[in-house]
C-alpha cells in the first residue's frame, strides 16, 4: 500500500463523554438506567440528551457524534482510502486526537460504534484486549495536522472562498496536503483552525454536511489521482 498522499482531519469532532456539571440531570440519568456502562464514559448524544444539553457552553455544536461516524463511513468505503491514496486523523472537542490503524473498517452499527468510542475514551484503545484498530493521545488540531506530515493544509468551510475541488485536489502529485474538514453541525471553524491553513475555501454557495464535503473531495482525489 503506498502512503497516503492527502490526509482528512476531522476537527472539533462531536465525540466526548457526558461533562461532570451536568452528568446528574435527570435526562442522563436515564439514559443509564439500561446499560451497565460507567457514566462517565457515555458519549454524548443529542438524540438522548437534547433537554440537559441547553445548559452546556456551545451546546449547538456539540453532541452529534452521529456526524462523525457517517463521516468516518464516507471515507472507509473510498476506493482511495481502500488503495491508500487518503487517510484520516479525529480531532475531538476535548482536545484528543484519535488515530486508526491503517484500513480500519469502523462499525457500520451506529450503537457498535458509540460502543467502540466509549471504550477508547476509557482505556486509551479499542478494542482495549488484543489488537487495537484505534488509540486516543492528547492534542489540539494543530498536533492532528502535524501527525499528518502535509505540507499543505486546505480548510473546506462555507466561511472560505470559492473553489472547485479539482481545483483543490491538482497539487496532490507535488505535495502531501491535509483537508480540513469540521466534524459538528453548526457555525464557522474557531480562528485557531484558521490560522493553521494555507487555503480556506468553498466548495458550494451553501453549507454542505461533513459526509458530502468528504464524498466529493475523495472522488476528486480519485479522478485526479488514479488508482494504483
Amino acid at each position: 500500500m503506498r502512503s497516503p498522499l492527502a490526509w482528512i482531519v476531522l476537527f472539533d469532532s462531536n465525540v466526548e463523554a457526558i461533562p461532570s456539571e451536568v452528568a446528574s440531570d435527570r435526562a442522563f440519568a436515564r439514559s443509564q438506567d439500561s446499560t451497565k456502562k460507567q457514566k462517565e464514559y457515555t458519549i454524548l448524544d443529542r438524540a438522548t440528551h437534547h433537554f440537559a444539553m441547553r445548559r452546556l457552553p456551545n451546546s449547538e455544536r456539540r453532541g452529534r457524534p452521529d456526524i462523525v461516524h457517517v463521516s468516518i463511513l464516507s471515507i472507509a468505503d473510498s476506493p482511495a482510502y481502500a488503495d491508500g491514496l487518503v487517510n484520516f486523523v479525529v480531532h475531538t472537542v476535548g482536545d484528543k486526537v484519535m488515530v486508526p490503524t491503517a484500513a480500519w473498517r469502523p462499525p457500520r452499527n451506529y450503537r457498535n460504534f458509540l460502543g467502540l468510542m466509549e471504550e477508547l475514551l476509557q482505556f486509551g484503545r479499542a478494542p482495549s484486549v488484543g489488537q487495537p484498530v484505534l488509540s486516543l493521545k492528547s492534542g489540539t488540531v494543530k498536533g492532528a495536522v502535524d501527525r499528518t506530515r502535509a505540507e499543505r493544509v486546505v480548510l473546506l468551510s462555507s466561511h472560505g472562498n470559492q473553489s472547485s475541488l479539482s481545483e483543490e485536489v491538482k497539487d496532490l502529485r507535488r505535495y502531501v496536503v491535509a483537508y480540513l474538514i469540521g466534524g459538528y453541525a453548526k457555525g464557522g471553524p474557531r480562528q485557531e483552525v484558521v490560522r493553521l491553513a494555507d487555503k480556506v475555501v468553498s466548495i458550494h454557495r451553501s453549507s454542505l454536511s461533513s459526509s458530502i464535503v468528504i464524498s466529493r473531495l475523495l472522488y476528486e482525489i480519485e479522478k485526479s489521482i488514479g488508482r494504483p
